[in-house]
């Protein structure tokens, strides 16, 4: 274009000279007619030169606005760019913190506490407390004020709580009313009860001071903890001590969670086959027979060897598996003693069998399939269970005496001990609690004495049959022989086996 331009300004200074030369040489006598001509094509090409010159400058003009125009465009597309990476970053941290922190109170959520709790865990020599926080009554102030003062609440005592803790420390929200707490350092009794006492300072609420009181469990890593998990474990089972201790705080012993950390393997225990009945005699000491043999559950765990029930019913008592493994040790009980010749199985219900609507299929069930005649069959049951709903207690155990069942009462002695209802209730017997033997051993002479003389009485009256089981010495056997009591249970005669049958045993002394 800059060539162009030059070439143009050369073919208009040509023309001037040529004009020029011309018009020079008409003043002197020269063609006039042709001197006017180069005017004309002096003027057309100056026209045209002009007209090339405003078409060059519209084309600048042109190209300058759209350059700058995709310039514009590039700078904003730039910002648009930039703005919507800002978004979706601003979302992305929004949505992260979403999943690792409570909306409500701005404390870490249970995500952000196992994170930090197994990074801490995780350090060499490290040593701190765990803490599980439950807030007392925090329904019955939802009730009374709302949810919008329930909210503040927990806003403030989180925020009260947040001010206490210290670099590597944590207090995060679990749960509706539900905290925990991670402390570092020495001291730590004495520190957790700073926390606590300052975050149970009274919250003002509109125009009410509200009392808060909290329950807390508390475990040392890694004296109650394997790992994270187990120590959390640990810390809420602390937190139930405290509950039902009526504690506000309670510190983890293992002495009394010897079954923590079977869930998981027993929750499949059922299904893998790991369940088997032991069978112990009841022995007439009189007629040197076995007149009945108590189904006991065992769990053969191949991680954990053979567990006896007190390790484990209480987890399975939590759960609704109770039933199902009850209904598995019913049949199972049924099938084996089909081939008794006559001697009967006891089979023990517990609190969720008991209360189950399908537990008079359950066992109607059991015999049919097994071909087990119903009084070959006994269920024993406890004075709690029966307590929980006398009127449903008795129309189930009138069915089951309608049913040829025989129902006998269990560990007689201990809970309500309410000797009318021996009359209200269908019972087929009792079995005396273990601990008038032990006590008949030490003072034969003794208040025991007397009141099993009085129960061997009462229960001949009623026509139940008496068993007394916990029998481990021929002295008690004796003893219990001369007060009038003739069916006997207890290691002296034999202990629990998976291979027992009727002929494996004789009840001689």
């Amino acid at each position: 274009m800059q060539a162009l331009a030059l070439a143009e300004s050369d073919n208009r200074k040509q023309v001037q000279v040529e004009a020029l030369q011309l018009l020079a040489d008409a003043s002197e006598g020269s063609d006039p007619v042709a001197a006017v001509g180069y005017l004309r094509r002096l003027m057309a090409v100056q026209a045209e030169l002009h007209e090339a010159a405003r078409d060059r400058q519209l084309q600048e003009l042109t190209a300058q606005a759209e350059l700058e125009s995709a310039r514009r465009r590039v700078e904003y597309e730039q910002a648009l760019r930039v703005q919507a990476e800002e978004t979706i970053q601003h979302q992305l941290q929004e949505l992260e913190r979403g999943r690792l922190y409570d909306h409500l109170t701005g404390l870490p959520n249970r995500v952000m506490l196992h994170a930090h709790l197994a990074q801490v865990a995780g350090r060499p020599g490290a040593e701190f407390l765990l803490v599980s926080l439950d807030l007392n009554r925090f329904q019955l102030v939802n009730d009374t004020y709302g949810h919008d003062a329930a909210d503040e609440l927990l806003r403030v005592v989180a925020l009260r709580a947040a001010g206490l803790v210290g670099p590597g420390e944590m207090v995060a929200r679990v749960g509706g009313d539900e905290f925990a707490l991670i402390l570092l350092g020495g001291g730590l009794p004495e520190r957790l009860a700073a926390v606590l006492a300052a975050v149970s300072e009274p919250v003002v609420l509109g125009d009410e001071r509200v009392r808060v009181s909290w329950s807390a469990g508390a475990a040392y890593w890694p004296g109650d903890g394997r790992d994270a998990e187990s120590l959390r474990q640990a810390s809420e089972l602390a937190l139930s001590d405290a509950k039902t201790q009526g504690e506000p705080v309670v510190f983890f012993d293992a002495a009394l969670h010897l079954h923590a950390g079977l869930e998981g393997p027993l929750s499949r225990a059922l299904e893998r086959g790991e369940f088997e009945l032991h069978f112990q005699p009841l022995v007439d000491v009189k007629g040197r027979r076995v007149v009945c043999a108590e189904a006991l559950l065992r769990w053969n765990s191949p991680e954990h060897g053979v567990q006896m029930p007190g390790m484990f019913m209480p987890i399975l008592e939590r759960s609704d598996a109770i039933v199902e493994v009850g209904a598995w040790a019913l049949r199972e009980a049924c099938r084996v003693a089909a081939g008794w010749g006559g001697v009967r199985v006891a089979v023990n219900l517990s609190a969720r069998q008991f209360a189950s609507r399908e537990l008079r299929s359950v066992v109607l069930g059991a015999l049919r399939d097994s071909g087990l005649p119903p009084e070959c069959l006994e269920l024993e049951i406890t004075e709690t269970l029966m307590m929980q709903s006398p009127e449903r207690a008795a129309r189930l155990l009138a069915a089951f005496r309608a049913d040829g069942v025989r129902v006998v009462l269990d560990d007689f002695g201990t809970g309500y001990s309410s000797l009318g209802y021996l009359a209200r209730f269908p019972l087929s017997g009792l079995k005396l609690d273990r601990s008038f033997v032990s006590a008949l051993q030490e003072h034969p002479e003794g208040p025991d004495a007397a009141i099993v003389r009085a129960v061997v009485g009462l229960s001949g009256d009623l026509g139940l049959e008496l068993v007394a089981e916990g029998v481990e010495s021929l002295g008690q056997v004796e003893l219990l022989e001369g007060l009038g009591v003739r069916i006997l249970q207890g290691y002296y005669f034999a202990r629990p086996s998976a291979l027992w049958r009727p002929l494996n045993v004789v009840g001689a002394r």
